[in-house]
């Protein structure tokens, strides 16, 4: 994701409160729609969610205030999942209870 703003994959994840705040600036400053921007920052608030507690929900909120629209948290959300190789939840584990999701009408 960070490629696609042109940004170096290596500043991901940041190992310092610096380098998070760098990599903050970098994200706003590229020249991309802000829903691609807004797409990333929900990326990195969902890994720091993880990283606080089950109930956190910083990501969401910020997804609900930013007004991302819901089709880019799920494929964010799934990405995301995709990336810690959790296939049994996100949106793609729905698609499984819900064959009619992709047959044709």
């Amino acid at each position: 994701m960070l490629t696609a703003l042109l940004l170096p994959a290596k500043s991901y994840p940041p190992r310092t409160e610096n380098a998070l705040h760098g990599l903050h600036q970098q994200i706003c400053a590229a020249k991309t729609g802000p829903h691609q921007k807004l797409s990333v920052l929900y990326y990195l608030l969902l890994d720091y969610d993880e990283g606080l507690s089950p109930r956190s929900q910083l990501a969401e909120s910020f997804a609900r205030q930013a007004g991302l629209p819901k089709s880019y948290q799920i494929l964010i959300k799934g990405l995301w999942y995709m990336d810690r190789l959790q296939f049994q939840v996100g949106p793609a584990s729905s698609l499984r209870t819900r064959p009619r999701a992709c047959s044709n009408p």
